[in-house]
């Protein structure tokens, strides 16, 4: 968090060149690209990462601590708060670099509107046709 915060200066001064859009864009073709699974609970639920501890509760859980003097978040010395954070599934099943899964087809071709597979491209179109619900 601290290196984030060093990294990334909260300035308020518009740039004049790129706007937000330019963030949001990049965020959308992201979407197209990438999609990386995350380790589940059980039962396949969602893991809790919120606590500073739920690291000692699963292994994939790493809480990011709010540091003292944070300017976004509140820090709290008596109930300290962290910022959840999940690891994702590796993609080796050996030793060695850690390396991600791509659940997507790392091709520009706006999946994250028409879809990547049969299911997700049922709920989004409508039954028979091309058009989009």
């Amino acid at each position: 968090r601290k290196v984030s915060q060093g990294i990334h200066g909260n300035e308020h001064v518009p740039d004049p060149k790129y706007t937000l859009m330019l963030m949001q864009w990049g965020q959308f073709i992201d979407h197209d690209l990438t999609h990386t699974p995350m380790i589940r609970g059980h039962d396949n639920s969602i893991l809790n990462c919120k606590d500073c501890k739920s690291n000692r509760v699963h292994p994939a859980c790493h809480p990011i601590p709010i540091p003292e003097g944070d300017n976004f978040f509140t820090y709290n010395r008596v109930d300290p708060k962290c910022i959840p954070f999940t690891r994702s599934v590796a993609g080796q099943q050996s030793l060695g670099s850690r390396e991600q899964i791509n659940q997507l087809s790392s091709y520009l071709d706006a999946s994250m509107v028409y879809g990547s597979d049969e299911c997700e491209i049922k709920q989004l179109r409508e039954h028979g046709t091309f058009l989009l619900r």
